[in-house]
């Protein structure tokens, strides 16, 4: 969390922009379900034509907004990233070109090309696509309290799912960090040998290792292939999860709306609509 901190404040007034930008996406992507109930509440029982194409003419504006504040926002983030990157890039590639003959030559190669592997993988984590989407995180308290207007009891429900939702996610991703720890250590292994059946065929054959090298190969590919089993297996799981949490919430939402519904406490118009701000909340 501190590393993603640095880097949005390493350029205050862009990160600045993209948080405006951000609010105005999020305000925008309220105008769908708030289309949704006033064509329930208002053309269903009305039937003017004109009502319905005015409020379809405003909701696609607001979508178009929405769009495009989006794609800005993606392109202030990669501004936000690139020259970092960049220079991340050139300090890794100076450190193994300059450095002392002796020390350098004592590291494997596989060692010195995971440090270009890192900087790849810092590339993923801290990727404009996931730094835009952290900036939607705290907007969806702002989709709760539209559904805390409409509805407390319904706000409550959608914000209770949330938190549970959250942490059980939460709780498979911390499972996931040894996993993936372990499987970077057996990936360095298998490219060390890869290293030495391509750099060192000579050593193998005089000294007749192949046998053994094959043995090590199988072991570790076998050990790997389990790891990243289990790794893709508690991955599909947090996806599965956050989709059946999803389909629980609309349940819960429309059951409990429904009965509302015949009270009159609530319009289906604003069922509807609390529907969609549950899911997009979620």
């Amino acid at each position: 969390m501190f590393n993603i901190l640095q880097i949005f404040l390493s350029k205050p007034f862009v990160f600045l922009q993209m948080v405006l930008l951000s609010l105005f996406a999020n305000v925008l992507a309220l105008i769908t379900p708030i289309f949704v109930i006033l064509v329930f509440n208002r053309y269903v029982s009305a039937g003017v034509d004109a009502t319905l194409a005015t409020l379809a003419i405003g909701a696609f504006i607001a979508i178009t907004f929405e769009y495009f504040f989006r794609r800005a926002r993606y392109f202030f983030a990669v501004r936000l990233v690139e020259e970092r990157f960049l220079e991340q890039d050139r300090q890794i590639f100076t450190s193994v070109s300059k450095a002392q003959y002796l020390p350098i030559s004592s590291i494997e190669p596989s060692q010195l090309r995971s440090c270009f592997g890192l900087s790849s993988t810092l590339k993923t984590v801290y990727s404009p696509a996931n730094l835009s989407l952290i900036l939607d995180v705290p907007f969806a308290f702002l989709f709760i309290l539209a559904i805390y207007l409409i509805s407390p009891i319904l706000a409550g429900i959608t914000l209770f799912l949330i938190i549970v939702t959250f942490l059980f996610t939460f709780l498979f991703q911390v499972g996931l960090r040894k996993p993936v720890s372990d499987e970077q250590q057996v990936a360095t292994v298998r490219s060390r040998l890869i290293d030495t059946a391509i750099f060192s065929p000579g050593t193998i054959r005089a000294f007749d290792t192949s046998d053994s090298q094959i043995l090590e190969w199988d072991r570790h590919t076998g050990t790997l292939q389990k790891i990243r089993n289990y790794v893709s297996n508690r991955q599909n799981r947090i996806q599965t999860i956050v989709r059946t949490s999803s389909s629980i919430l609309t349940v819960i939402i429309i059951t409990v709306g429904a009965t509302m519904v015949t009270k009159g406490v609530l319009d289906i118009g604003a069922l509807i609509g609390v529907n969609i701000l549950a899911a997009r909340a979620l």
